[in-house]
């Protein structure tokens, strides 16, 4: 674990403009460790630095999350939010559902929390400091003299000893009781009982420098990651194991969007995107546009491909992400994450808060 330490803000240097609002943000807080203090109520959350945003189910509830722990929900497609409590005030950055009612939030500081009314109320499952005792307790459970076993030990301590400062990115959540985390240095976690107890999953990935992973995403049997200086792993047995991909791109993957179990889309720093319709096994590159980050991208309904970038750029594909062309926004700002309403609007998230797209005005876009 030697790599410099991660941008306070968001994980990526291309945010620049993110980090920024983070920082200024935080020194109007209160004194305090936002781990647990609670996430300050205020009438401006939809306008607050957001990082991702989800449906819970078939219905109208979406749920974002973002700065000093702001959760908002809406039941409207995205009309009207309203902001949740939460017990902590870290920077949240992902958020995913298994049912209307149960789903998980992850961020800074190791934060993990649960939620069983579809997002009005959330607790608290692990932390920074909890999940370097289990890496450490796993760690010290393993053959001794084994070589990689010390490494592995040698790791776990300076993870105890940095205390809560790598953030989890992503969430995969396979049912009510399944579910994988992943973060920064190549951290991942599993729960399989709803997460009353994790366990950390490192041990199913050959990730030996660490690389920083920034997103997981599920089609079918498969799960794709994605991560720092062209990190790409596939499992096709729901993450029981990972093998390494080799992709066209050295540089950050920041998402994946999965069209299906075959049909993938790569994307990240600079408007680099790849797609493939063999699960990787080969790859072209797509026609974007643009060179901004790109840092989020959802599926539609009608199987077209969305992406957002930094500069405000919202870009769709009909064509398995071979080209993208651009959706018009009427005040862009630097965009992270997106999901699709179920009235079919687009809901977007980023530095501004939400940004809410009209069906009419997706619908009408021609490739």
């Amino acid at each position: 674990m030697t790599k410099p330490i991660i941008h306070s803000v968001a994980w990526m240097a291309a945010w620049l403009a993110l980090t920024i609002v983070c920082v200024v943000s935080a020194t109007e807080l209160p004194a305090g460790d936002p781990l647990i203090r609670p996430a300050h109520i205020t009438s401006h959350g939809a306008s607050a630095m957001l990082m991702a945003v989800t449906r819970t189910g078939d219905g109208n509830r979406l749920v974002a999350v973002g700065e000093r722990g702001i959760i908002l929900t809406s039941d409207d497609n995205g009309l009207n939010w309203n902001q949740s409590r939460t017990p902590v005030s870290v920077l949240l950055t992902g958020v995913r559902f298994a049912t209307e009612k149960t789903g998980w939030a992850v961020g800074h500081s190791g934060v993990v929390l649960r939620t069983e009314d579809g997002g009005d109320t959330w607790s608290q499952q692990l932390d920074g400091v909890a999940a370097a005792q289990i890496v450490m307790q796993e760690a010290r459970a393993k053959s001794v003299g084994d070589p990689a076993a010390e490494r592995q030990l040698a790791d776990a301590e300076r993870l105890v000893s940095d205390g809560a400062d790598k953030p989890f990115f992503d969430i995969y959540v396979e049912n009510e009781n399944v579910v994988l985390i992943v973060g920064a240095y190549g951290l991942i976690f599993r729960t399989v009982d709803g997460g009353k107890n994790w366990k950390s999953w490192q041990d199913h990935i050959v990730n030996t420098q660490g690389a920083h992973l920034y997103a997981i995403q599920s089609a079918g049997n498969s799960l794709y990651l994605a991560g720092e200086q062209g990190t790409f792993f596939v499992s096709t047995d729901k993450g029981n194991s990972f093998a390494e991909v080799t992709t066209p791109y050295v540089g950050s993957y920041f998402g994946v969007a999965a069209a299906s179990e075959q049909n993938i889309v790569l994307f990240g720093l600079r408007g680099n995107s790849y797609w493939s319709i063999d699960r990787g096994k080969t790859w072209s590159a797509s026609q974007v546009g643009v060179h901004a980050s790109l840092n989020g991208a959802t599926v539609l309904k009608s199987g077209v491909i969305v992406m957002v970038s930094e500069a405000g750029n919202v870009l769709r594909s009909t064509d398995s992400g071979s080209l993208f062309t651009p959706i018009p926004v009427p005040s862009p700002a630097p965009f992270v994450g997106l999901t699709e309403a179920s009235d079919g609007s687009l809901i977007l998230v980023g530095a501004r808060g939400i940004t809410r797209i009209p069906a009419s005005v997706v619908a009408a876009q021609k490739s």
